[in-house]
């Protein structure tokens, strides 16, 4: 996944630290959240293994707001990548290279972070 218009990389990690971290606990719930935006502004998915995927996360995946001593305010956290795939079977890899194209998209990596790329 790149950011556009970013010259330094950093490595995706799920249970990174949101970069809205007023309102997301990782990069993993910020992207779902994203990706839930995307299709709710009318974004349209062709792929079918995404589809099924997005079927089981939508029985699956729980946007949960918790209290974190680190964090100053309620955040929310989602529903683990492994519970989905403990539903779905396999892992939904699909849905993982969805949810981190729609944060890449959305986020504002100047916020936190110094403007990096993300690199897979």
């Amino acid at each position: 996944v790149k950011l556009r218009g970013k010259k330094d990389t950093v490595r995706w990690a799920a249970n990174k630290n949101a970069v809205d971290e007023d309102m997301f606990k990782n990069y993993w719930t910020e992207a779902l959240y994203h990706l839930g935006q995307f299709l709710k502004d009318g974004g349209i998915i062709r792929d079918t293994e995404l589809k099924d995927q997005l079927m089981t996360a939508a029985r699956v995946v729980e946007f949960e707001e918790k209290y974190y001593a680190n964090r100053e305010n309620e955040v929310l956290v989602a529903t683990t990548k492994d519970e989905i795939k403990d539903e779905y079977g396999a892992s939904p890899d699909h849905l993982d290279a969805a949810a981190m194209a729609a944060w890449a998209d959305s986020v504002d990596m100047t916020a936190n972070q110094k403007g990096f790329i993300i690199t897979i």
